[in-house]
């Protein structure tokens, strides 16, 4: 009798386990999306049947983790906003970057520099390494225009097909140099290329001899969280510049895995 009740209690905390699994696997479809894709087309992949979906909907719903944005369309709750604020999240992912980035400008003897994208512009949260005249118009706290930056492109990149429509819709883009990219038909497939390739790269676009790399800090699979660039005034050769891709690569995995 004491082997069967333990047995029912094991099956029930793996029902429970698996029920919070299903449930957190739909809100990260949800979040992801934000409220721009049809919940019985976003939950496809996932294979729930008809009533687990309901249900589950239902819960994520109560508990204020989604909010109803049109029919059959959700999207994140303002329980997240009241548990954990953007500025708090902003403080930890530049605690934990701050060292690594710091020791990726002082091995390539550049500026590294971590932003997010907020209002369609990019955010700077840390900027360490080599100081140059160039670099002066950067700043922790700053911002600058997405469009003519590395990490910017990189997070543009990452949205939805909608957010760049309405985005690239929303110019005029003003150069900040001869170098800069204004035409939202030459941007767009400057950022399909982006997307493509998994980094960007911003050649004197956003300041005069200015170069940077950028790559997204990412889990695999997953949207961008962030971005990371190295950035310089001196001309690299090709192999230089993928030597420092590589190094942003590695530099922005392992700001993921601590996160």
């Amino acid at each position: 009798m004491t082997h069967m009740a333990g047995h029912n209690r094991s099956d029930e905390i793996k029902g429970g386990t698996d029920s919070l699994s299903k449930g957190l696997d739909l809100f990260r479809l949800i979040a992801d999306d934000g409220g721009h894709t049809r919940i019985s087309q976003l939950a496809i992949d996932l294979g729930y049947p008809r009533t687990t979906l309901h249900r589950l909907l239902g819960e994520l719903l109560r508990h204020r983790m989604i909010l109803r944005v049109g029919h059959g369309r959700y999207a994140p709750g303002v329980v997240l906003a009241e548990i954990e604020p953007a500025t708090h999240f902003n403080e930890q992912l530049a605690s934990i970057a701050r060292p690594l980035l710091q020791t990726l400008a002082d091995n390539n003897k550049c500026t590294a520099h971590l932003g997010v994208l907020e209002d369609a512009m990019v955010t700077y949260l840390v900027k360490v390494g080599d100081e140059t005249e160039s670099l002066d118009f950067t700043q922790e706290g700053g911002q600058l225009e997405a469009y003519c930056s590395g990490i910017g492109k990189v997070l543009l990149a990452s949205r939805s097909e909608k957010y760049l429509e309405d985005y690239l819709a929303s110019g005029p883009f003003i150069p900040f140099t001869d170098r800069t990219i204004i035409s939202p038909r030459i941007l767009a497939k400057c950022l399909a290329e982006v997307r493509l390739q998994g980094w960007a790269a911003d050649d004197r676009e956003a300041a005069q001899g200015l170069q940077c790399l950028a790559v997204p800090v990412s889990r695999k699979g997953r949207p961008p969280i962030a971005a990371i660039s190295l950035s310089h005034d001196k001309v690299l050769s090709a192999g230089c510049d993928m030597q420092s891709l590589d190094a942003l690569k590695s530099c922005a995995k392992e700001i993921a895995d601590r996160l």
